[in-house]
């Protein structure tokens, strides 16, 4: 049997990628469904605060877990069945007593959430009044029960990127949205039982399909669990680092919602509304990119080859480079356009759009320091350092806190979205200057004459703003759509020229594919 050619594992890369980014906008754009759903009958009212919180509690106590998982356990699991000479039984033993491992972590958290659910959201959200918090209290008691469905399918999810099911099980994210939408239509009288319900329903549902589909794959347990396990043992020794380095975003998030929840009211669902925004086009991004080409990554760093590793970590920072710049400018430029349209609809009136509108403005920051975070913290996590990244996410949320401190007396709710979005910026810094004194081999150079030619290309993205700003002045719905198309298309043009004029990475590979294509066609 032939090895791929290098232009093959590219197209191979390529389309596991785009379908990454397809699968993780579909699921997220269901996401934002439901968001929007929750702002026309809510608001920025106190009972869309509660459910915000109580739905954000269950994520930042179990998602960042479930991840961690995702990371260490595929590596893991190869190691397994190299090391035991594809030994069947020995890789059912370690599926089974993962398994187990999680579903006892989730029920005992299920046990002490419900037991402390009063400390939990004095904790969250300690400027709540009695009556929010209370609405809350008994949201969250409910949503809890989702611990465990959220666990296993994280599991469940880490096999699928074995048996190269990234994109479906993705997808497949889908139905724990739809289940919030389908009660939020049907029961639009506020009935904020069933919402919780449907937050559980949709979880369970979640997790069988992934099983089912797992199961088709080969995913099989065993009725022999050992909490003794080596491999195991080694798995969980990252754990606990790498939950650390992938949550701090949410951790910084529940943060500013705490420092919020002392603002004004509406001003926790304001910092919640427009972080979905940044969110969405992190996880399209930064996370999809970086899921698809962990794997190749992991493979070159155990090869020992620190050039080859350096060249490798060059080409996903400029594909990731290239893709955020205009994301950012269309984030910063269009934020009241994006609320607006997005969101300004129903009990989502003229005082919710604007200081929506202003959070997302200073959140869009956030656009460049989360989508490389993801990359970085999956960089280090390749070559086994699960320990830089946990260390960095520590200064990632110390830094949150005290720019918070310095910009909420003065810019209120902007401070605190400014404060999230430069905290990433400066770690990410810091991520970049210790790999390089890791791994000699990595041009900063090149890298920073990159940024520097992406970011002189994408000034054709202002120009054309400006142009759409003068002629394009209206506030319908119609006005904002016509201003996005024509931003998008006459912006990426002059983009993508600029990128060729300036001989960047991202424009010779442009001139290259249009060349190619022009060869074809003759």
């Amino acid at each position: 049997m032939s090895l791929p050619s290098k232009n093959e594992k590219n197209e191979a890369n390529l389309k596991g990628i785009v379908c990454a980014i397809l699968a993780t906008f579909a699921a997220r754009f269901l996401g934002f469904l439901r968001e929007l759903f929750v702002a026309d009958i809510f608001g920025t009212s106190a009972m869309g605060d509660a459910f915000i919180v109580a739905l954000s509690i269950p994520d930042i106590l179990v998602s960042g877990f479930t991840t961690a998982i995702a990371t260490l356990y595929i590596p893991t699991y190869f190691k397994l069945l190299r090391e035991q000479n594809l030994n069947n039984n020995k890789a059912k033993e370690y599926n089974s007593s993962v398994l187990a491992l999680i579903v006892l972590i989730c029920f005992l958290l299920t046990v002490f959430t419900e037991a402390a659910a009063k400390v939990i959201v004095r904790l969250f959200a300690p400027g709540f009044s009695d009556y929010t918090s209370s609405i809350t209290i008994s949201m969250l008691r409910i949503i809890v029960i989702s611990l465990v469905p959220i666990g296993v399918s994280g599991l469940f999810k880490a096999y699928g990127q074995i048996v190269n099911k990234y994109a479906l099980m993705t997808f497949l994210g889908i139905t724990i949205n739809l289940s919030v939408i389908t009660a939020l239509v049907m029961f639009r009288d506020q009935n904020l039982k069933v919402l919780s319900w449907s937050v559980v329903l949709g979880n369970v549902v979640y997790a069988a399909l992934c099983f089912i589909l797992i199961k088709r794959k080969g995913f099989e347990c065993s009725g022999r669990i050992k909490f003794n396990n080596s491999y195991l043992a080694n798995m969980l020794v990252g754990i606990f680092p790498v939950f650390a380095s992938n949550i701090v975003a949410e951790i910084n998030q529940i943060i500013d919602k705490n420092f919020a929840s002392r603002l004004s009211e509406g001003s926790v669902s304001a910092l919640n509304y427009s972080s979905k925004v940044v969110n969405l086009i992190t996880a399209v991004i930064g996370t999809a990119v970086s899921s698809v080409l962990f794997a190749n990554l992991s493979k070159v760093s155990a090869e020992g080859d620190n050039k080859k590793v350096a060249r490798e970590i060059e080409k996903i920072n400029i594909m990731v480079m290239a893709l955020i710049a205009p994301m950012f400018l269309f984030v910063f430029l269009f934020s009241n356009d994006i609320v607006r349209l997005l969101f300004g609809r129903g009990n989502f009136g003229v005082d919710s759009i604007r200081i929506t509108a202003e959070c997302l403005m200073f959140y869009s920051i956030g656009v460049i320091g989360f989508n490389f975070k993801a990359i970085w913290v999956r960089i280090y996590n390749a070559s086994l350092d699960t320990k830089t990244p946990a260390i960095n996410s520590g200064i990632a949320v110390g830094c949150n806190i005290l720019l918070n401190l310095l910009f909420i007396s003065t810019l209120k709710h902007k401070g605190l979205a400014l404060a999230t979005g430069l905290a990433s910026i400066i770690t990410d810094i810091l991520l970049v200057g210790m790999y390089k004194k890791k791994n000699k081999s990595l041009d900063l150079r090149k890298l920073i004459k990159e940024m520097l030619k992406t970011i002189v290309s994408s000034a054709g993205f202002i120009f054309v703003w400006l142009i759409c700003k003068a002629l394009f002045s209206g506030d319908t719905n119609l006005f904002i759509i016509i201003r996005w198309g024509v931003w998008i298309i006459a912006g990426s043009l002059l983009y993508g020229i600029n990128l060729v004029v300036l001989g960047s990475e991202t424009g010779k590979k442009i001139e290259a594919y249009i060349k190619d294509k022009s060869c074809i066609s003759h």
